[in-house]
């Protein structure tokens, strides 16, 4: 009772017992989590898992949702941080790193009163080179909708998301800043510039259709 007493007049208002409860708490608190086995939800939320992250599965399904074809000039692309594509791709494919976290979209916008929506892509963006001696990463990445999709139900976005439709993807004056990542509306989305003898026929014939595979076809 005496030893009681004192833990009142310290202030604390708790016995030994609740003492103890605390501690424990707090050590269970501060352990380190098993990374593998935190993810981020759909809306989201950090979160700790019981099982280790499927990672070679979480590959091939944003595989199977992405596409290489941009021949399709109504394909909604959307445009990622290339610096968050390589740090995903450490973590679930090369396993060397931890979770990238949400999708960091901010980097890549700018905030300008001028234009619809108050938010417009930064116009200093380079686009990604695989020529031989003047290899680059770039500052972002094209994927499909369905992928994108897919990487923000996984991992959450913070910022907001950039679409463009058809090709080419490079052409940021058609870029368009919607601040529902999810809730992209097409209409709002310029036309692509299709080359003068494909409006003459019509059609879309003809396109380069890129010959790449695994990651890269992801990323073309």
């Amino acid at each position: 009772v005496g030893n009681q007493h004192a833990v009142f007049i310290m202030g604390l208002g708790q016995s030994k017992e609740d003492v103890k409860k605390h501690e424990a708490q707090e050590k269970k608190r501060n352990a380190k989590y098993d990374e593998k086995k935190i993810y981020w939800d759909a809306s989201g939320n950090l979160r700790v898992g019981n099982t280790d992250r499927n990672r070679d599965e979480e590959i091939l399904n944003i595989l199977k949702s992405d596409t290489s074809d941009d021949s399709d000039p109504t394909r909604l692309w959307m445009i990622v941080p290339s610096r968050w594509i390589r740090q995903w791709l450490l973590f679930a494919h090369i396993k060397a790193s931890p979770e990238p976290g949400p999708i960091n979209m901010w980097p890549l916008l700018k905030q300008d009163a001028s234009v619809a929506g108050g938010w417009r892509p930064l116009n200093t963006l380079l686009p990604p080179s695989t020529e031989f001696g003047n290899e680059r990463p770039g500052h972002y990445r094209r994927i499909s909708f369905e992928a994108w999709c897919a990487l923000i139900d996984l991992y959450g976005v913070e910022g907001y998301a950039i679409a463009v439709k058809g090709i080419p993807c490079d052409a940021k004056e058609r870029w368009r800043v919607f601040k529902n990542p999810k809730f992209i509306d097409v209409r709002l989305l310029p036309e692509p510039e299709l080359p003068v003898e494909e409006k003459k026929d019509g059609a879309v014939e003809g396109a380069a259709k890129a010959l790449m595979s695994g990651v890269t076809a992801l990323f073309g």
